[in-house]
């Protein structure tokens, strides 16, 4: 983001720059949202199967 803010400072000129550094970083945070929304499905899927263990062995 340091780049971004050294766009900043070149003013108005820089605005098509500044906004696909954006993107780029939109982008970036989606995929790391997903990534992390996949491991969630995996510990809720684990912490699902260990209470129908335990629901078993009582």
């Amino acid at each position: 983001m340091q780049e971004f803010a050294q766009f900043r400072l070149e003013g108005n000129q820089t605005l098509k720059q500044r906004q696909l550094l954006l993107m780029q970083h939109s982008q970036k945070l989606k995929q790391e949202i997903q990534r992390l929304n996949q491991e969630l499905d995996i510990v809720d899927y684990k912490i699902e199967f260990y209470a129908e263990k335990m629901l078993e062995l009582e």
